[in-house]
């Protein structure tokens, strides 16, 4: 395969991809609410733009299967066939084969043939017999008869002109007319050839045919549209005798905005033929009037349709005046542009440096303009992989369903948040974690409907998933008014396994963090969903392999919440440098709130307790150097303290540092594989002198802190230095 047909077929797949996302989201638009017309065609969109997309590359199973799909679609959009909860299951299941076939063309996975095949038969039984399937949805008359929409046949005129490139595109005349004979029958075919070129001008693979056809059918306008829809380079308009002024004008408000020309507005809503039209524009030239009026005045439109056109036409001007632009870009391009920039700003600091002690102004002011292209450079280079969350959160809603399908329960799934943005890597990677923990929450957490109303609970559970940022990061909660966790009942499995002894005191939360120890689970009963002890640590694993924490909050009986703090970007970030023993460290900057230094009472203070008082209220501190054990390479201890104020989930924390350096444009390199468990730290960078610096992690940093602190007062002999203790509680970090 050649690097334009790999090229071809990545696009096909990526287009797909979202196309059956949008499908996925529409069927469930449209289990929940079957009347709502515009999920109906985005369905339907969707299946035809990849029957089409695949005709362009010969894919035939892609196409078969679609075609059979989109045929049903047809019956179920004219009101055939009835939208209930099984079909909704089959488009459902359909979606994912046709998912299959797709990941199957790169070699990532095989279609399951015996689900295709059933698959199939079932599409093809409720194409084969609508009334069964109508009767079993709709009530029966009294006289035992099912209500159904019957549809008038009528006599459709279309006008079709194919464009030179119709052949090259890969556009078959016998598909389109076979097409055509499946929604109803060609009663008249007339072939013209007006632009035909000379004998020795003749271009085999060129098109120069145009058809005016008579279909007789009983399907939508829409339905005969849409046959044309990917063929970009033909012109067509479709004429029913029956329409109506009011069905002129709903057609022309729904049209598209495209085209800006009353005239063509007319003939692309099939209220006005092309002959008309040129007839109409022949006489303006002679008379010099509006073309909308000699249309009135020759009888062709009525003045409402002419209105409602020209509404049209000024919402499209309007429109054009605010579009965007959209380039597809290949991801691993953004992500080469990333790091090249990220490499410029490590040099761009290191020039900084090498000018800090030469006095010349115009080189200091030209390397200030340097730092500002080069941080501005970062920030659109940065924005072009951000992402909003909605997409990672609207692929939740088919999990719920499923799952509460699978468990029987009742759930109502509620998203808040989407607009949130996320680097576009840590989007893809938090799918999974947030997959466990949503069937989780319903497997877990949610109760049967009649265990909860013996809770005077209502029968239908709530499970939330929302998003918003806070201090440089992005926060996700799984929420959910279930049962809750049972602390006794993690305490005992965790005693029983080993992980904690019988006498250890743990706070709420640590005993709620037991459940991402590897195989822990409570479950009584293992089931499909979970049950097994196998995932909440990879959850967990994912979440840190992101730069990330996960934490629990949990009320028995009334319900729980996991929250996962993230990194807004995994690539580039403002940071703060501080020294300390000689040793540099860059906090992320979102999360410093001020720098103090401190005075001798201060001093003092902090030296007896781990806090200090600052303006009336207790900062817990950290002191760096004895937190990582860093040698003493100082003789004679700095007289003044300085302290970096950082701010994690609302609560202030003070690191203790010899020197401030100010703020640093960072690139965040990972640490590898031999220092990627090491606590406290995120990544490292390399400083513009080019020395190495770690990256700070600081909700892990107060986290390990904390737990040293605490391990340290556990392991006090009992009653010693009791004021101490107390101290020590109330200053806990």
């Amino acid at each position: 395969m050649n690097s334009e047909m790999d090229e071809n077929l990545s696009i096909f797949i990526s287009e797909g991809n979202e196309l059956l996302e949008d499908m996925e989201s529409a069927l469930l638009d449209l289990e929940s609410n079957p009347n709502d017309s515009e999920s109906m065609n985005r369905v339907f969109r969707a299946a035809h733009t990849i029957k089409g997309n695949a005709g362009l590359f010969g894919y035939d199973q892609i196409i078969d299967f679609t075609h059979i799909m989109e045929s049903l679609l047809v019956e179920v959009r004219n009101g055939i066939v009835p939208i209930t909860s099984d079909l909704v299951s089959l488009f459902m299941r359909s979606k994912d084969i046709i998912t299959s076939m797709m990941d199957s063309l790169v070699g990532s996975g095989e279609v399951d043939q015996n689900d295709l095949d059933e698959a199939t038969k079932l599409l093809e039984h409720y194409l084969a017999d609508p009334h069964a399937a109508a009767l079993a949805a709709n009530p029966c008359d009294e006289d035992g008869s099912a209500t159904q929409v019957e549809t008038p046949t009528g006599i459709f005129t279309i006008n079709l002109k194919l464009g030179t490139e119709t052949f090259r595109q890969g556009f078959s005349i016998k598909a389109i007319f076979r097409e055509l004979n499946e929604l109803g029958v060609i009663t008249s075919a007339n072939l013209f050839m007006p632009d035909i070129p000379k004998l020795d001008e003749i271009d085999p693979e060129s098109c120069h045919l145009s058809w005016l056809l008579l279909l007789e059918s009983s399907c939508q306008k829409q339905a005969i549209a849409d046959i044309f829809e990917f063929m970009d380079d033909c012109e067509f308009h479709i004429l029913s005798p029956e329409s109506k002024t009011e069905e002129y004008k709903k057609i022309i408000s729904l049209l598209p905005n495209g085209e800006a020309v009353i005239g063509q507005i007319l003939v692309t809503s099939g209220a006005l033929t092309e002959k008309e039209l040129q007839t109409a524009l022949d006489r303006q030239k002679e008379t010099g009037s509006r073309t909308g009026d000699i249309l009135v005045e020759q009888g062709d439109v009525q003045p409402e349709v002419l209105e409602s056109a020209i509404a049209k036409q000024q919402q499209t001007r309007a429109a054009s005046s605010q579009s965007i632009e959209f380039l597809r870009v290949n991801a691993s391009k953004l992500d080469t542009l990333i790091n090249l920039v990220g490499e410029l700003v490590i040099n761009g600091e290191r020039v900084s440096g090498l000018t800090e002690n030469i006095d010349d102004d115009k080189l200091a002011e030209a390397v200030t303009e340097m730092n500002e292209t080069l941080e501005e450079m970062r920030e659109t280079a940065l924005g072009l992989r951000i992402v909003p969350i909605d997409g990672v959160f609207k692929r939740f809603n088919r999990t719920v369903r499923d799952t509460s399908n699978e468990l029987g329960k009742q759930i109502n799934f509620e998203i808040s948040g989407g607009e949130t943005e996320l680097d576009k890597t840590v989007a893809e990677k938090i799918t999974d974690p947030l997959t466990h923990l949503i069937r989780n929450a319903i497997d877990h957490g949610i109760e049967k409907p009649s265990e909860r109303e013996l809770n005077n609970k209502p029968p239908e559970g709530h499970v939330a998933l929302s998003a918003y940022h806070e201090t440089g990061s992005i926060v996700i909660k799984v929420s959910d008014d279930g049962k809750g966790l049972n602390k006794e009942k993690i305490s005992n499995k965790a005693i029983e396994r080993g992980l904690i002894k019988q006498n250890d005191k743990l706070s709420d939360s640590e005993i709620y963090n037991l459940i991402f120890e590897p195989g822990f689970s409570t479950a009584e009963q293992v089931s499909n969903i979970s049950g097994r002890g196998v995932g909440m640590d990879v959850v967990k694993r994912n979440i840190e392999s992101l730069r990330g924490n996960i934490n629990v909050e949990s009320e028995e009986g009334i319900g729980t919440n996991v929250i996962i703090q993230l990194p807004l970007t995994l690539a580039i970030i403002d940071g703060f440098l501080i020294c300390t023993e000689n040793e540099d460290f860059v906090i992320p900057l979102d999360m410093v709130v001020e720098c103090l230094r401190l005075t001798k009472e201060q001093t003092k203070e902090m030296e007896k307790h781990n806090y200090i008082n600052l303006r009336g209220e207790v900062l817990p501190l950290i002191d760096l150097k004895k937190h990582f054990c860093l040698p003493k390479t100082l003789e004679n201890e700095p007289e003044t303290k300085n302290v970096i104020v950082v701010q994690h989930s609302g609560k202030k924390t003070g690191l203790l540092v010899d020197s401030l350096h100010g703020e640093v444009q960072t690139v965040i390199k990972p640490l590898g594989k031999i220092f990627q468990n090491l606590k406290g730290f995120s990544g490292f960078t390399i400083l513009g002198s080019g020395n190495v610096s770690m990256i700070i992690d600081v909700s892990s940093l107060i986290t390990d802190a904390s737990e040293k602190q605490r391990d340290s007062f556990m392991n006090q002999p009992h009653g010693q230095n009791s004021n101490e203790t107390i101290s020590s509680e109330s200053a806990e970090i």
